[in-house]
């Protein structure tokens, strides 16, 4: 081999070594992309590892309407009606003035402001208390007992249900 060949040969090796390197290169940036794109969203990283830069929002695909947000001029409301019986009245009386401390104990009211609280009651829990009678048989005189449930404390289905919401 002539001194051309050596060059070229130690030229192809030289390329190949460089070859292997930019791959293993190439990995290695690789995995380094995927651990840098990894957020508290897409890995086990909690959320204070993200940082401080916030993810892009994304817009809206509706378009913009022609009426402002919220109730629209001449639209009828639909609010909750005041009952004309309520379950509970509370009177909350003015015994002085706010501004002069003046007693108005005896001052009749001009109007009442009426405001209604609309609110579901806490249920109700049903005692049902279970006598077993003890009698004595006119036949044979012994007593009898009538049967029951003997339980110390028996808490029924529905309360057991509704136990498991509380």
């Amino acid at each position: 081999m002539d001194e051309k060949d050596l060059l070229i040969q130690k030229l192809m090796d030289r390329i190949a070594a460089l070859e292997k390197l930019v791959e293993q290169q190439a990995a290695r940036i690789a995995e380094l992309e995927k651990r840098l794109n990894k957020n508290s969203s897409n890995s086990s990283k909690p959320p204070s590892s993200d940082g401080l830069s916030k993810p892009p929002r994304t817009n809206s695909l509706r378009q913009k309407g022609k009426n402002k947000s919220g109730g629209q001029l001449g639209h009828k409301g639909d609010t909750l009606k005041q009952t004309q019986t309520p379950d509970k009245i509370e009177r909350h009386k003015l015994s002085q003035c706010p501004t002069c401390l003046a007693p108005l104990t005896s001052v009749e009211p001009l109007r009442l402001l009426k405001r209604q609280v609309f609110d579901i009651p806490p249920p109700k829990i049903e005692v049902t208390e279970h006598q077993a009678e003890i009698k004595i048989c006119l036949c044979c005189n012994k007593r009898a007992l009538s049967t029951c449930p003997w339980r110390s404390i028996n808490l029924r289905r529905k309360i057991k249900s509704i136990n498991k919401f509380l």
